[in-house]
């Protein structure tokens, strides 16, 4: 919290600065309702006015639109499905995402949820849209409610067919659903998943499918066990059991991901570890490559770059994330180090996601509400004043959540748009801009003296 004081402290100093020197950003109003969420009058900070502003205050890029909704039940889990589409009029981008229920009264029956988005086009065209106020025009509709055994800790859909959907739950079970075959509405209060996939003892939230082979699941639970599973095969009263199953002998596995280029690797992380498998060795409870000092306390996260199939990110409580290249993992001792360790400062590292369309950039979320943006091409780039204490590659920091950051998710469809979950029943969804050419600082020199009252509603 001392931390997060004195940041915001720094850029109440910098919007000073910037309208000392003319750059009309913020009318009075808005500047005192940042004032006040500084100096802790305004607690929440959900105050869009003060969060937005934050937004806007980024080192290298700019919020096209930030839209907040509220949600009955926190989501620890949200992830776009892969298609999207324009209105009929053209004037709204129309896409669905998961999401999935902690109902914390005990409930017995929680919901696997598709939403569907409506986000009006127009609050992004400009590059100073941080005047416009999407949420407005933004129409926000559940199109599906699935009745769920338990708190949905994680859901996924399956790359080939993304009508069907796995989950892990607070048990044992992993459960596969078609949300095709299920009602906008539940009938009743029972669960009714097509497929209960046994082999775990323990719950977990890891969970990746195989972009290569069909159907192919990947899991892991707090016991250590990693079951992989064809969810094509011929079940057996409605359950499958796991075609592998592998031993971290190390304990826990808090994540796992397949590797985007292989159809026979895969890495997992938990306690302070790193380890990296294939599904054709002999031996199942050993990782053919590992770290197991890969940080200084326990990893939460991993995320494989979609384009570099070698590079994978990692993120920890030791409130960093780092970067290894997984050719020189496990090969001696003096090639443990990673590539680059990136400093998140404010809290535990609990998700990281490689951007499907950028191969230099990921998205790291903490406990304390921030997701921040990296660009590894810029990890070696001259550092000016304000970049030295977090370094030239982090290059956008979302404010305005206020609970730990739940998950991340990148949009496959539109570039630089993302959606994070909280759990204090908030979803955002955010679009960057960045500035990248000289035409764009040209455009900025222009709009200096237009009249900005209208930046913040």
């Amino acid at each position: 919290m001392i931390y997060l004081q004195f940041n915001l402290s720094l850029y109440i100093v910098v919007l000073e600065l910037g309208i000392w020197c003319g750059k009309r950003w913020w009318n009075s109003e808005q500047f005192s309702e940042i004032r006040r969420f500084v100096s802790g009058e305004i607690m929440d900070s959900r105050n869009h006015v003060a969060a937005r502003a934050m937004n806007c205050l980024n080192p290298g890029g700019e919020l096209r639109f930030v839209i907040t909704q509220n949600i009955e039940w926190p989501s620890i889990t949200v992830q776009w499905l892969p298609t999207c589409k324009k209105s009929e009029d053209e004037n709204y981008l129309v896409q669905r995402i998961i999401l999935g229920d902690q109902d914390d009264d005990d409930s017995d029956c929680n919901y696997l949820t598709i939403a569907e988005l409506q986000i009006p086009l127009k609050n992004w065209e400009s590059k100073h849209s941080c005047k416009n106020d999407a949420k407005d025009d933004t129409i926000f509709n559940i199109i599906k409610q699935i009745n769920h055994d338990g708190d949905v800790n994680i859901a996924r859909y399956m790359p080939k067919k993304d009508s069907i959907i796995a989950t892990k739950a607070d048990g044992p079970e992993v459960y596969i659903f078609d949300t095709d075959k299920h009602p906008s509405k539940p009938s009743d209060d029972q669960a009714h998943p097509e497929l209960k996939l046994l082999g775990h003892k323990t719950d977990g939230y890891g969970l990746s499918w195989s972009s290569f082979n069909n159907g192919h699941l990947l899991s892991g639970d707090y016991d250590g066990n990693i079951c992989i599973w064809d969810v094509n095969a011929t079940p057996n009263n409605l359950t499958l059991n796991p075609l592998q199953v592998f031993k971290d002998n190390e304990g826990d596995v808090k994540d796992i991901a397949w590797y985007p280029k292989n159809a026979n690797l895969f890495g997992s992380v938990g306690k302070k570890n790193l380890h990296l498998w294939d599904v054709r060795a002999p031996i199942v409870n050993n990782p053919v490559q590992y770290c197991n000092a890969a940080h200084s306390e326990t990893v939460n996260c991993l995320s494989f770059n979609p384009f570099k199939e070698w590079n994978v990110v990692t993120g920890s409580s030791d409130e960093t994330v780092k970067l290894w290249d997984t050719r020189m993992i496990g090969k001696s001792n003096d090639m443990y180090k990673c590539v680059h360790t990136f400093k998140q400062v404010d809290g535990s590292v609990f998700q990281v996601d490689w951007n499907p369309n950028n191969e230099n950039m990921f998205a790291s979320g903490c406990h304390l509400g921030r997701v921040i943006v990296w660009d590894t091409s810029k990890i070696d780039d001259k550092q000016n004043d304000v970049e030295i204490d977090d370094g030239p590659e982090m290059v956008f920091v979302h404010h305005g959540h206020t609970g730990q950051i739940s998950d991340i998710a990148w949009n496959p469809c539109e570039d630089m748009m993302v959606a994070s979950v909280d759990d204090e029943n908030f979803i955002h969804l955010w679009k960057m801009y960045f500035r990248n050419s000289k035409e764009d600082e040209d455009d900025d020199d222009e709009d200096e003296d237009d009249d900005n009252d209208d930046y913040f509603p």
